[in-house]
């Protein structure tokens, strides 16, 4: 039967998902599936089983990738793109104690010392120092898992910060690692929410346009409600150079795909990533004090920084982007002369953000309700 393999090489910020005989590269912080995929799994990765893979892991040290077909397994160079010689062999040779034959899925454990591997209801875990199952497996899905597919699952993949993604037929579930809870509100629609990846498992239907989910009403234009959010509603993606940026989940997800646009049209990485997001009061209080400092009085400050209880940051979805030069009131006038400020100020309400006139690098999520 048809079904999704995936697993994410952190180094990379990729995410790969085979399906029969393709594949499709998943960016992790675009949060969409890379410009020209899918593509076939022949030719790309040589040496591979070339269609059908069920599972896929890639080792904690991040150099050999494992497919998984029926009873058999190959071993990937992810520096070389090759097999290594003498591959396929079988699981039940190399890996006692592991499900021999129709493994569904894989999925690395937060240690990075051990790697879960699911077969219908059940699944075991092995641990990569030892080279050698955990006793006591397999056990239940429902003994761990509780809110992930109790009767199987199609894949699974884990972001950088803890929350794990498991694939059924057209629908996910989102499970943190960290609490070991899944949130309210899954399963969702693969479709809706992973952007291109319905290109890969149904070549010639385009993906259903997502609309911008309202969080004010009417919304529209500035934010005006500069609560903190919920810590819940809170996550941290990737800006450059690898810095942490927390935004509101809404905001991360739709400045990702702002961002996967941006790219499709030609705005080069690293621009228009986060740089600056949520900000408690207590860090906009330290800012101001900063500004005031630097402009001399408090009238000037508020030209460039709000005072505490007044800044669209404290939402968490306010995203100040990296658009070439230091998000300085001195280069206001080169930011506005760039291309990528042109790209913004076309297609940023399309992904339902604003922008702050003063500060061509400030935007805020608030789409109309």
């Amino acid at each position: 039967m048809s079904k999704l393999a995936g697993f994410l090489v952190p180094q990379r910020g990729k995410a790969y998902f085979f399906y029969e005989d393709r594949y499709a590269r998943y960016d992790v912080t675009a949060d969409a599936v890379d410009p020209g995929y899918p593509k076939p799994i022949s030719g790309n990765w040589t040496g591979a089983f070339d269609r059908d893979i069920g599972a896929a892991v890639l080792r904690p040290a991040g150099d050999y990738a494992y497919l998984f077909r029926g009873a058999e397994y190959v071993k990937i160079d992810m520096l070389a793109n090759s097999r290594i010689d003498g591959y396929p062999k079988l699981i039940a040779d190399y890996w006692p104690g592991l499900f021999d034959a129709d493994i569904d899925a894989a999925l690395p454990a937060l240690d990075s010392t051990h790697t879960y591997f699911f077969k219908g209801s059940e699944y075991t875990k092995y641990d990569w120092g030892a080279d050698q199952m955990v006793d006591g497996y397999p056990k239940s899905i429902t003994d761990h898992w509780p809110g992930v597919y109790p009767w199987g699952i199609d894949t699974t993949v884990a972001w950088p910060d803890g929350n794990a993604y498991f694939f059924s037929g057209s629908e996910y579930v989102r499970f943190d690692l960290n609490t070991n809870t899944a949130p309210a509100g899954y399963p969702k629609s693969v479709d809706l929410y992973w952007r291109g990846l319905s290109a890969l498992t149904s070549p010639g239907t385009a993906p259903t346009a997502e609309r911008p989910i309202a969080v004010e009403n009417p919304g529209g234009g500035r934010i005006t409600d500069k609560h903190d959010p919920a810590a819940a509603d809170l996550v941290t993606v990737t800006g450059p150079n690898g810095k942490q940026v927390q935004l509101h989940n809404l905001a991360a997800r739709f400045w990702g795909q702002l961002v996967a646009a941006a790219r499709a049209d030609g705005i080069a990485d690293p621009l228009l990533l986060p740089v600056s997001g949520y900000r408690s009061s207590e860090t906009q209080r330290r800012l101001f004090e900063a500004a005031v400092a630097k402009y001399g009085s408090e009238a000037e400050a508020r030209r460039w920084v709000a005072a505490p209880g007044g800044s669209a940051h404290q939402s968490g979805r306010a995203v100040d982007c990296w658009m070439g030069t230091a998000n300085d009131s001195e280069n206001v006038a080169t930011q506005r002369a760039t291309p990528q400020w042109t790209w913004l100020n076309t297609n940023a309400a399309r992904f339902g953000f604003y922008p702050y006139d003063a500060e061509p690098w400030h935007w805020e999520y608030n789409p109309t309700a």
